[in-house]
């Protein structure tokens, strides 16, 4: 995915003050997000979209992330709610005030980081979690 010069990471720059540029997360996933091997993982990324910036959303995706974007969707969510699904193993359960995305039946091999990345064309909203997952659960 190209990069932006407006591309910022919400961590580092929680809230930009000037007109067009004030979408923001709201809440991330916890980090590290730990699961057991088998268990489906939620990860979910609540945001406040500001009036202006809701009218240029291109899309949002979510996927693995290296080197400080999406370098392999796994599922992608157009402005008019449909989406590209890259895995039978993603879903989607966000709204218009959230992006959640359920990773089924994880395994060792899911441990890495995923993101979410909101493209409005002129920036991107971003952000990263590692997910760590350990061996299965002995209910």
């Amino acid at each position: 995915m190209t990069s932006s010069p407006f591309l910022y990471n919400v961590r580092k720059i929680p809230f930009l003050s000037f007109k067009g540029f004030q979408s923001r997360f709201i809440s991330i996933p916890p980090k590290p997000t730990i699961s057991h091997s088998g268990d489906n993982v939620t990860f979910t990324w609540r945001y406040r979209l500001s009036q202006t910036d809701r009218s240029h959303l291109k899309w949002l995706v979510f996927g693995e992330w290296k080197n400080g974007d999406i370098s392999t969707p796994l599922m992608t969510v157009l402005k008019n709610g449909s989406h590209v699904t890259n895995s039978r193993r993603v879903k989607w359960n966000g709204n218009k005030n959230a992006a959640s995305f359920n990773l089924l039946s994880v395994t060792i091999e899911d441990d890495k980081l995923y993101g979410c990345k909101i493209d409005f064309g002129a920036f991107s909203v971003l952000d990263s979690v590692r997910l760590r997952v350990i061996g299965k659960n002995q209910e």
